[in-house]
């Protein structure tokens, strides 16, 4: 169930960036690029386009996402070249090049901060959480997917709801791979509350509902799960979405194969292969064809058809040898568990024993266990985000008091400094008066013995 956060990764980079296009407006985007002249303009409509082909034509949306860089570069215009930087990164984390993916996403990030581009940063951001995701360094995309919703929401201009409805649907998938379902099933919801207010997206409804059906599979309600992903495959059959279909196929595919429907589940794998063969998203197809693999080692196991056995170890081995190329522990821990059953029911039980020694050591590896323990010891971070802003302002607050009493106590010592310094001049002047009429009774005194001698 470890990919089972690609649907949501891949779904909401192309929900934030969309804007109201769909694949279909991609011919109309080719047909206004003929007559262009901007290179500003042309350079949107280039990474427009190269958004549209992700997971429907990865050649084709790389090659449009290079040629809006070079536009960009061409009249040195920064925030072309980050949106230019970003779309090849989507590209290359849904084929799992992921030195490449961080590469581009790091330039972009480091133009979108230069030029306080909040709106490409917190779009830089997701794409960052779903890097980080598909290597399974979920606090880190965690963080991420945070930081876009953040972004998303402070933005004042523009209407960014189906963004901030994508970044609850990321968040709610990296509980959801890490068995936190109550915070799962709460972003979702606020995923759907939110799309279901806005018209149009029916798409991204069916994914969500999809999403739930995941969780039900993981809490071995089967019957629940199988209900959601039918509710979802039929609106994507009248939608005619062939990459939400790979999904909700790989992932019914899956659902059968727990409830050792061996048949259903072949017949829905191989329905999601052949659908993602077009799109070459390497993590969907390397969980699909071990889904796939196993589902015929159970079959064969039971019927003992040697053809099926091959097919089976044909296909665990190719789901190998991905998980190896993508770096993807979960996948091998799985991959080397089905292995061993293989080599062990062929008895050949010297290649079991070694099978299930490596499924041991990659599940006991400790690059899965210090991820998953931070997982459960990080707290969301948006409520450390609240309560770190009302601890501000309780702060400010106190301060704010603080400073009135030493105000009013600075102003009442003022007031008695003021007050004692008049005391102090209203008794000098007493003093000082005192003087002046006993000079003056002196001067007087002084006077009448004058008059008195003159008149002798």
């Amino acid at each position: 169930m470890k990919s089972i956060f690609l649907i949501v990764g891949c779904f909401c980079c192309f929900q934030i960036w969309s804007q109201n296009l769909s694949y279909k407006d991609v011919d109309s985007l080719l047909i206004v690029l003929k007559t262009q002249r901007d290179d500003s303009l042309k350079c949107k409509n280039h990474n427009a386009i190269s958004r549209l082909y992700v997971y429907k034509n990865g050649a084709d949306g790389m090659r449009y996402g290079k040629l809006g860089l070079l536009l960009a570069q061409k009249i040195n215009w920064q925030k072309g070249i980050a949106m230019s930087h970003i779309s090849p990164g989507m590209h290359l984390i849904s084929n799992g090049n992921y030195s490449m993916a961080s590469q581009e996403l790091f330039k972009a990030e480091a133009i979108c901060r230069q030029l306080k581009d909040q709106e490409n940063l917190a779009r830089t951001f997701n794409q960052m959480g779903i890097l980080k995701a598909n290597l399974s360094r979920f606090p880190e995309s965690l963080d991420y997917f945070f930081k876009s919703l953040k972004l998303f929401e402070s933005l004042k201009k523009g209407d960014f709801r189906l963004s901030v409805a994508s970044c609850h649907e990321n968040i709610g998938t990296v509980y959801n791979i890490n068995n936190r379902n109550e915070k799962a099933i709460e972003n979702y919801k606020k995923a759907i509350a939110i799309l279901e207010r806005i018209e149009e997206y029916e798409l991204e409804h069916a994914m969500n509902i999809a999403n739930l059906g995941t969780i039900y599979q993981k809490q071995k309600n089967y019957g629940m799960a199988i209900v959601n992903y039918k509710t979802a495959e039929k609106k994507l059959l009248r939608l005619q979405d062939s990459f939400g279909l790979a999904f909700v196929n790989s992932w019914l595919g899956s659902a059968y194969l727990e409830q050792k429907k061996y048949d259903l589940s072949i017949e829905k794998s191989k329905k999601a292969v052949s659908i993602i063969g077009k799109s070459g998203d390497k993590e969907l197809m390397t969980t699909t064809v071990h889904n796939l693999g196993y589902a015929q080692l159970k079959k064969a196991m039971s019927s003992s058809s040697n053809h099926e056995l091959n097919d089976a170890f044909g296909n665990l081995s190719t789901s190998l040898k991905m998980h190896l190329e993508l770096g993807n522990h979960e996948g091998l821990i799985k991959d080397y568990l089905h292995l061993s059953d293989y080599y062990k029911f062929k008895k050949d039980f010297a290649k079991s024993l070694e099978s299930i020694e490596m499924h041991l050591a990659y599940k006991d590896s400790v690059f899965n266990f210090k991820n998953k323990q931070s997982l459960q010891n990080l707290e969301d971070q948006r409520t450390i985000d609240i309560k770190n802003k009302e601890i501000q302002i309780n702060k400010l607050s106190i301060e704010s008091k603080e400073k009135q009493k030493w105000y009013f106590i600075l102003g009442i010592l003022l007031l008695a400094i003021i007050g004692s310094l008049l005391f102090y001049q209203s008794r000098n002047r007493k003093k000082t008066n005192e003087k002046l009429q006993l000079l003056n009774a002196e001067l007087d005194q002084a006077n009448k013995v004058k008059q008195d001698f003159l008149v002798f």
